[in-house]
């Protein structure tokens, strides 16, 4: 019985579920980080407007990015690699980690099964499992030097709602009323 892919997947599905019930509270769309200056230290707005991809750049395929997230998953991602998939992955490359800890935490599976374009950059369409069911989520994707990258909005969300914290994630604010 093969447990890693299995896994992964699942830290994956959870990731995309919290990304969803905390991005469908943010206001804005899709979230990139401006392609010049640092990176968003914590309590930086992170929502600035991607380019859109040069005609030609396709995304990756489910499979491929399948593939990259069980990668990261099983803690086997150089730093280059982290920052080839994952948005902020070079300037923080424990928030990767920190994603996995999330989805892990909250017993969460993802599987892509489908990516396709929009006129901002691409979305990732994720099969997610928990504890409470099955959902489709939408994992937005921006294309930025040369790479396809999850976005750190939808990262950044899945490790807030297990209340972890990253450099370049924004401090989450807290409920209206409170």
């Amino acid at each position: 019985m093969t447990r890693a892919p299995r896994f992964h997947s699942a830290v994956v599905a959870g990731c995309a579920a919290l990304a969803l019930v905390l991005t469908a509270c943010a206001e804005g769309g899709e979230a990139a980080k401006a392609s010049d200056g640092p990176p968003p230290t914590a309590g930086d707005e992170t929502s600035t407007t991607a380019e859109p991809p040069p005609p030609g750049a396709e995304p990756p395929t489910a499979a491929d990015l399948n593939q990259s997230i069980a990668q990261a998953f099983a803690g086997s991602m150089t730093i280059e690699q982290k920052a080839a998939v994952f948005e902020y992955g070079a300037q923080d490359p424990l928030l990767v980690d920190r994603f996995t800890e999330a989805a892990e935490t909250n017993h969460l599976t993802l599987t892509v099964t489908e990516v396709r374009r929009t006129p901002a950059g691409a979305v990732a369409v994720a099969q997610v499992t928990s504890p409470t069911g099955v959902q489709d989520r939408d994992v937005p994707m921006i294309y930025e030097d040369g790479h396809w990258l999850i976005t750190s909005e939808f990262t950044c969300s899945v490790v807030a709602a297990a209340n972890l914290r990253s450099p370049v994630c924004p401090v989450p604010s807290p409920p209206a009323g409170n």
